[in-house]
């Protein structure tokens, strides 16, 4: 911060301001991040009343009265504070010069991605470039969770056009995609997302449309629908890609398992599996137990979304946990934590459909019921209650299934 000289002055107010570098953060290759902070040093004499407006020269704004300001790139900014006495409409305002290509000297404090975030995520991301967009992109990805302002910035960015990087607009759209589908369970944003990544001119944005689209439809239960995806998601893969061949696999897998078709569910995980080499037999013994402990001390934690990536994670490596009942339960138990209640209920119900005789096949059935009750639908927690009074009489699960009847009756 080179200079910080007065540019301009003028107003019947006369703002006075100052800032000092708090903190710098370098993820390398030349992506250098600037926290600044600045102080309203206006004389006492000036109104209560005053509204103010800073401006930092990079199109963010703030009116808070000594903010906080992360400069995503290098360059000389030209920040503008203006007040106005709400009273008699008065106003003044001063801009002064600021460089923000100067590196800290050692000994000065380094900034965390967190903590940029927290003054980074208040911003109007539809005022930034598509360069500024990317930079944000990077901050992202070096904290843990930051869902609510990557969906946000993925907006932005996807609302860019043709402005943007083509490439990075199509990782935005399906990274929409996947958060509507996964995080927030609202499919039909889902579906919008991957349909207009569907339309690029790039056949691998196409063919990551088609496979989004098809996980939308496994989600809904929706067999016709992800027998169309994968359709159209095989013209566009290459058959000699094995990552490709594996999430082919992956959906077939999928829709076999969602039509109660057990075997050849089994069959096509087995051949997506057999996808992953350079595993022995002892490792993949050890990662698979490893995971459900792993999943159970998130859950106690409290902490779900941790929780869910392990489970996604199991499921990666061992395709064929998809037919597990204990896996499908804690998948069921998650999604209830988080309020999931509709992929809760037809994970279950897709279960015990393709594998009735499992061991955990009535619990899958009184998880999907209490989701059912959890969307307000008692008609049908009341059915799979039924069902799991009928079909497993020896159930642990019986006799809370019984006490939920009664309440729903009574109700």
């Amino acid at each position: 911060l080179k200079t910080g000289r007065v540019e301009t002055r003028e107003g019947l107010i006369a703002p006075l301001f100052t800032f000092r570098r708090r903190s710098q953060l370098d993820l390398g290759d030349g992506l250098v991040f600037t926290e600044v902070e600045f102080f309203d040093r206006t004389g006492p004499g000036l109104p209560r009343a005053t509204e103010r407006r800073w401006d930092f020269g990079d199109g963010i704004s703030a009116a808070e009265t000594n903010p906080r300001h992360v400069y995503l790139r290098g360059g000389v900014f030209r920040v503008t504070l203006t007040q106005t006495d709400a009273a008699t409409g008065s106003s003044g305002r001063i801009t002064r010069v600021l460089d923000a290509d100067i590196l800290f000297h050692q000994g000065h404090e380094s900034g965390r991605a967190q903590r940029y975030l927290e003054v980074v995520e208040r911003y109007d991301f539809a005022k930034l470039g598509a360069r500024d967009l990317e930079r944000v992109f990077t901050l992202i990805n070096q904290v843990e969770d930051a869902g609510a302002v990557e969906q946000r910035l993925c907006e932005a960015y996807a609302a860019l056009g043709d402005q943007g990087d083509a490439r990075a607009r199509g990782r935005s759209l399906a990274r929409l995609g996947e958060i509507c589908l996964v995080e927030t369970e609202n499919f039909d944003a889902a579906k919008s997302w991957y349909r207009q990544l569907s339309a690029s001119a790039a056949v691998e944005d196409q063919r990551e449309a088609w496979f989004g689209l098809g996980a939308v439809a496994v989600a809904q239960n929706d067999a016709a629908a992800a027998q169309s995806a994968l359709a159209e998601a095989k013209k566009r893969a290459n058959p000699w890609d094995a990552a490709q061949a594996r999430r082919l696999a992956l959906l077939e897998g999928d829709i076999a398992r969602i039509q109660g078709k057990r075997d050849a569910a089994l069959k096509a995980y087995r051949r997506a599996a057999e996808s992953l080499i350079g595993r022995s037999m002892q490792q993949d013994e050890l990662l698979r137990h490893a995971y459900p402990p792993r999943v159970q001390n998130f859950l106690l934690r409290r902490e779900y979304r941790q929780a869910r990536q392990e489970l996604a994670d199991w499921a990666e490596r061992f395709p064929q946990a998809r037919l597990d009942g204990y896996y499908t339960t804690l998948w069921q138990r998650v999604q209830l934590a988080q309020k999931h209640y509709r992929g809760a209920a037809q994970a279950g119900d897709a279960f015990v459909a393709c594998c009735p005789g499992d061991t955990y096949a009535a619990e899958c059935l009184y998880l999907a019921a209490v989701a059912k009750y959890g969307q307000d639908d008692d008609a049908g927690a009341l059915e799979r209650m039924e069902r799991l009074i009928k079909d497993y009489p020896e159930s642990d699960k019986r006799g809370e299934a019984e006490v939920f009847m009664r309440k729903l009756r009574e109700k």
